[in-house]
């Protein structure tokens, strides 16, 4: 079985109108931030096509896209209640914003990223394993970033993360009362 590849094709405003009719002949279909995307099993042609009116284009393969049905993958494999994944914020079942643990950005377009996932036994980026809830100030903070949010997405599965991190917070709390009340004739 052939690999389904879908490419990216960047198009300035400024572009050759045949170049777009070229496009929408071959199948693409355009998006409203100027971006093309078709899917293709041979890529020459294409890039070709792409080649010729000195188009941007960005080749992935089809796993790594978003579907259409991973709001209801998510729902269907997870029960409320709902938590945030970064926050621990509570949240109702319509609140519920579903994000992607590892950016779909960074699963297309790096290829460490992709081994990452392969060796957690995801295959798409739209596994089950890969989906949190979250809330909508931390699904927009995060965006497509890695990193700290990463880890505070994969901690934040488990209770005791929240136990531990409320009981420092609530030390520091505790250590800054206490240097206050201990100098407060300096600050007075």
């Amino acid at each position: 079985m052939e690999q389904i590849w879908k490419a990216e094709i960047y198009i300035q405003k400024n572009s050759r109108w045949f170049a777009k009719h070229r496009l929408k002949k071959l199948g693409a279909r355009q998006h409203a931030n100027g971006c093309w995307t078709i899917e293709a099993e041979d890529r020459t042609y294409i890039a070709r096509v792409c080649d010729r009116y000195r188009l941007k284009y960005n080749w992935y393969r089809k796993e790594w896209t978003r579907s259409a049905n991973y709001r209801e993958l998510f729902f269907r494999h997870n029960a409320p209640p709902y938590r945030c994944r970064y926050c621990h914020r509570r949240l109702k079942a319509r609140k519920v914003e579903v994000d992607h643990l590892v950016p779909v950005a960074k699963a297309r377009s790096s290829r460490l990223v992709q081994i990452g996932l392969r060796l957690q036994g995801i295959r798409n980026v739209n596994d089950v394993r890969n989906l949190v809830p979250s809330c909508h100030r931390c699904n927009s903070r995060k965006r497509d970033q890695t990193g700290i949010w990463y880890l505070r997405g994969v901690l934040g599965s488990f209770r005791i993360y929240w136990v531990i991190r409320g009981m420092i917070r609530l030390a520091l709390a505790a250590c800054l009362l206490f240097l206050a009340w201990h100098y407060r004739t300096v600050f007075l």
